[in-house]
């Protein structure tokens, strides 16, 4: 998985868009979560750290409430 590649790029963007709803929202859907693990595994590994260091304080801190039936990513 190449840094600035076009499906990382665009992984990337989905994440970040996914968590930036979620916190304005302050929820955690299926719907995110399923977008989220779709983008996940195109990003380099310091993306999916930025992303997580976000994401989970959030959710830890009770400021995104997890609304899932399955899986949280």
């Amino acid at each position: 998985q190449a840094l600035n590649s076009p499906e990382n790029r665009a992984a990337y963007q989905d994440v970040s868009d996914v968590v930036r709803a979620a916190l304005a929202a302050g929820r955690w859907t299926d719907e995110d979560a399923r977008t989220f693990r779709d983008a996940f595994v195109h990003l380099t590994n310091d993306q999916r750290t930025e992303v997580m260091q976000v994401l989970a304080p959030a959710i830890n801190r009770g400021e995104i409430v997890v609304e899932t039936s399955g899986p949280l990513f």
